[in-house]
């Protein structure tokens, strides 16, 4: 449907109604005209005809063939003004006019017409009394209020109809924010319009479901954030705990053999790496989340570069009994990379590969560039992810199957600094639900 201004609108509207008056007026005008012509051919008097019936027959037969109305009347009138005979007249035959008063109701009267007709060979005369037409000018007040009523009742009814464009569209859009703001993000604005209200309706329910949804992420961050900070309090606590532990034999027990030092010592080296390892993770997220680290990229071949990377994993692939297939076009694909984070983000995925898997599985790495997006998936055919992992494999500290996740090394930080490197380049990275025979892992770049 086109769009249509308000001010556009609003000009239309005026139109409309400087139409309507004038269209009014003019009706108005047309019909009075049209009665009064109609009252005034109705009320024409053939004198000529009544003068030869009135010679022919008498005064009442002449008077009966015309179109007289019940107010009109004729007198005969002699010479000394006295009335000799009547038709319809309220005065009587014999009643005798003054010279004055006869030029005063001939020549003065507001109220009836005198028309003077005198009669041949006689000193005598006809004096017609007409019902003027100036007794029909509330005709004129009947049309005018016939006027008025049909503007109102118009106007009514097309204010009506404007009011649903502007005036109720706008009553929506009042409750409808009100409702955002005590916080009710879930309900929409709902109208039909074709102004610019249509454009502010859209605004406004776009703006509520990006505040709702911007709640739901504060809310998630918040939760995440805590959890956050849950898991790192048990994951540094229990390195912690053996680093104390073991120090603490080490410091009271002075007959300890050389196997028993050299064993507290490896348990001591091991939990502070492991927990260092966690806190230069987790710090290296933070910086990635913060957006504190310089982030320089470079034309790169990413080609080349996976090529050198998976190149550094065969001598492990073989040992390890690990069959792999790399698919990598031999033509040249440059993009923009930070190589240093990107080869950590493809690290990350293939040495996950490898200490969940173990040996005796497949892995598959494969680059595929399709217009201006490149697809890089990295498959596996080990033990897989379940599926209640998958919508949040990719969160800070999620670990499946944790207890054998420390036992290997892991700090649950590894996905989702890959993700943040990824995000970083301008691609994504998903698991793939359908892939039921390990996992796949597919990055997408543009």
């Amino acid at each position: 449907m086109k769009s249509q201004k308000i001010s556009t609108q609003f000009f239309v509207n005026y139109l409309i109604i400087f139409f309507l008056i004038l269209t009014l007026v003019l009706t108005t005008f047309l019909l009075h005209n049209t009665y009064t012509s109609i009252v005034e051919n109705d009320l024409i008097i053939d004198v000529d005809k009544l003068i030869d019936d009135f010679y022919n027959y008498d005064l009442k037969t002449a008077a009966k063939n015309q179109k007289f109305t019940s107010d009109d009347y004729i007198e005969v009138v002699n010479e000394d003004y006295e009335i000799i005979d009547i038709y319809n007249s309220p005065k009587n035959i014999g009643y005798k006019y003054t010279h004055k008063e006869l030029n005063k109701q001939v020549y003065s009267n507001n109220y009836y017409e005198y028309y003077l007709f005198y009669i041949e060979d006689t000193d005598n005369f006809i004096l017609l009394h007409m019902n003027p037409i100036e007794q029909y000018t509330e005709v004129i007040l009947l049309f005018i209020v016939f006027f008025i009523v049909v503007f109102f009742v118009s106007l009514i009814v097309y204010a009506k109809v404007s009011s649903e464009k502007i005036v109720i569209p706008i009553k929506k859009l009042v409750n409808g924010i009100e409702k955002i703001s005590k916080g009710d993000y879930d309900s929409k604005i709902e109208f039909n319009a074709t102004n610019e209200l249509d454009l502010l309706k859209n605004s406004i329910n776009q703006m509520s479901v990006k505040i709702k949804n911007e709640i739901n992420l504060r809310e998630k961050s918040e939760d995440n954030r805590k959890k956050l900070i849950l898991n790192i309090s048990h994951d540094v606590k229990t390195p912690l705990t053996n680093i104390i532990g073991y120090s603490q034999t080490l410091i009271n027990e002075k007959d300890l053999s050389m196997d028993d030092l050299q064993s507290s010592i490896k348990i001591i080296n091991t939990n502070g790496l492991l927990a260092n390892k966690l806190i230069n993770e987790l710090f290296e997220l933070s910086k990635l989340e913060m957006n504190e680290e310089m982030f320089s990229t470079e034309n790169t071949d990413i080609c080349e570069l996976l090529r050198k990377k998976l190149i550094e994993y065969v001598s492990e692939f073989e040992d390890k009994n690990i069959t792999y297939n790399f698919n990598i076009p031999s033509e040249n694909i440059t993009l923009n990379l930070n190589v240093i984070k990107f080869e950590r983000a493809i690290d990350n995925l293939i040495q996950n590969s490898i200490k969940y898997n173990g040996s005796n599985f497949d892995i598959n790495i494969t680059l595929e560039k399709n217009m201006d997006k490149i697809t890089i998936i990295i498959e596996d055919t080990g033990i897989g992810i379940p599926k209640e992992y998958h919508d949040s494999i990719f969160e800070p500290m999620v670990r499946v199957e944790s207890s054998r996740n420390r036992a290997l090394g892991g700090t649950g930080l590894g996905l989702s600094i890959t993700k943040h490197i990824i995000k970083k380049h301008g691609g994504n990275i998903t698991l793939d639900p359908s892939y039921l025979d390990g996992c796949r892992f597919i990055i997408t770049l543009s």
